[in-house]
């Protein structure tokens, strides 16, 4: 294929970058042949971490223990390499953003825990004053009364 096909395939068809690559570069139909189970496995296991983080605001860092790629599988060309490449959490990755989630969940469950604590203790005084305030009048009334 010639640049000028290149260029003609990028004009005619409407559709997303990964599609027009399939139709460029044929031998590189990543997105269209199977995956295998454990890949399919591994990208389910990445995809759920990575939206729970997310969800929970938390930065994964890009340490290189704790990701691996598939670069091994691709034979294009090298600067389209980062569009054809998939990143996975090794089992060490996988174990530290499950323990950021952990800890992000349970400082949302201790800030939660403190707000219901001082929401406990501000309506406690309240019933106390207004118990005394009460036992007060109650003593006043009984005094008149005699």
């Amino acid at each position: 294929m010639d640049n000028g096909d290149v260029n003609y395939l990028f004009a005619d068809f409407d559709c997303g970058f990964v599609e027009v690559m399939a139709l460029v570069f044929p031998s590189q139909q990543r997105t269209n042949r199977p995956m295998n189970e454990r890949l399919a496995k591994e990208r389910a296991e990445t995809d759920a971490l990575e939206r729970e983080a997310l969800e929970l605001g938390i930065d994964i860092p890009k340490n290189p223990a704790w990701w691996w790629d598939d670069a091994e599988d691709y034979s294009g060309p090298a600067e389209m390499m980062d569009y054809a490449v998939s990143y996975y959490l090794t089992p060490k990755g996988k174990a530290g953003v499950k323990k950021l989630i952990r800890e992000e969940r349970r400082k949302d469950t201790e800030w939660e825990r403190k707000a219901t604590q001082w929401k406990l203790t501000i309506v406690g005084m309240i019933v106390g004053w207004m118990l005394g305030a009460l036992g007060i009048l109650i003593g006043l009334v009984a005094l008149f009364k005699k």
